[in-house]
Parts: C-alpha cells; structure tokens; sequence
C-alpha cells in the first residue's frame, strides 16, 4: 500500500462527507485515484441502500419552495429510518437540494425514476445527492409524498411546513 497523503484524505473528505477511514481505505483500494475513490464510495453507498432495502423509513424531513413570482409551489418529503438521520445538517442540505430542483423541472415529475434524474444546483442528479447521504448515514434514504403546482389563472401559492420538519401544507 502507497502512501496516502492526509491532504488527499481531506480532499475526498470534502467531496464525499464520508469519514476519514473510509476514505483513507477508498484510497487504498483505488491506488490514489480521487476519482475511482468516489465512485467506490457511491458504490459503497448502493451497497448499503440494498442491504437495508426491508427497512421503514417513517421518519424525515418535508421542505416547501415557492417560485419567486408565486406561480409554482414544491412541497417534497425526504425519508430515512430514524430521527437522528432527519436533524443531520447535510440530510436536511439534501432534502433542500431535492425541493430546489422539483421547483426547476420542467412539469412535475411523473416516476421515481423521474425525480431521481432532475439536476441539482450543484451539478449532480437527484439519485446521486441522496446516495451520497446514504453512503454518509448507512440507512436507507427514499423520496417520500411530493407535489408540484404551477398556476395557469390568477392567484398565488404559499407553502407552510410545521415547526417539526414532517408535516407541510401547500396553498
């Protein structure tokens, strides 16, 4: 095994989240390759969305987006196993990222599938922000209830997501 350089540890730290054993051990595997390191970890990340593909996830995280003239609303839920998973600053980064690209799309989504390859702000589709944080929590991580409204006639839309993260109404 070659020397890995701690700064190429924190590199793929800073790109992944993931800790820094597993990227230490990524490195080893790939030879030092950020790139081959990365897809290892998504990998790693599919692996444990397999594994724990019978589990619940009754918890999670609603987030609502309003377009800036009014005329489009989003409200989509972010699922995962536990509560713990749901006050995580990056799932809750993930759930917003989600929201944000709804609001993008072109029309609502009509299939998982669908939603998983909308792109993000940040460059990356749907499916691979939410491995990422399956890859960084190790439960499962599914797209829960969504809606997206846009207004032909007059009016405006608002949307309201309770103080607890889990509940949003959309008017």
């Amino acid at each position: 095994m070659a020397d890995i350089a701690a700064s190429m540890v924190k590199q793929l730290r800073d790109r992944t989240g993931q800790s820094m054993g597993d990227c230490r051990k990524a490195l080893s595997d790939t030879d030092c390759d950020i790139e081959k390191a990365v897809d290892l970890l998504r990998k790693k990340g599919m692996a444990v969305l397999d594994k724990r593909g019978g589990k619940e996830t009754s918890e999670g995280r609603v987030v609502g987006r309003i377009s800036s003239d009014g005329r489009v609303a989003v409200l989509v839920s972010l699922c995962c196993e536990t509560d713990f998973t749901s006050k995580n600053e990056k799932f809750q980064a993930v759930a917003e990222t989600l929201a944000d690209a709804l609001l993008q799309a072109d029309g609502e989504p009509n299939s998982p599938e669908a939603v998983n390859q909308l792109q993000t702000p940040d460059g990356k589709t749907v499916a691979e922000a939410t491995n990422d944080i399956v890859s960084l929590t190790g439960e499962k991580i599914t797209i829960g209830p969504l809606a997206r409204f846009g207004l032909d006639g007059p009016g405006l839309l608002h949307s309201y997501v309770h103080f607890n993260g889990k509940i949003g109404t959309m008017v």
